[in-house]
């Protein structure tokens, strides 16, 4: 036996209100603390120097060629800071 329409409605209008409260009081960010983040971010990036980076390059080379990966993934947070 299918369903009533409107007890699908109900369903659906009560599952998008379920998804609309925060999870543990935890809100997410909003797009203009994102970019604040991003920034503070580049910034850091930027203050390197070449050798740096080119430390940083061959030290990411190194875990590559032996398996070991401190963290693959990252953020999209930490992408965009890059």
């Amino acid at each position: 036996q299918r369903p009533s329409k409107s007890s699908v409605a109900a369903a659906v209008s009560f599952a998008s209100e379920e998804e609309d409260q925060p999870v543990n009081g935890w809100q997410g960010f909003s797009m203009e603390e994102a970019r604040l983040h991003a920034n503070e971010g580049q910034a850091k990036a930027l203050l390197r120097t070449p050798a740096q980076v080119l430390e940083g390059l061959q030290r990411g080379n190194t875990r590559f060629w032996m398996n070991v990966a401190s963290r693959p993934e990252r953020s999209a947070f930490e992408r965009r800071a890059l």
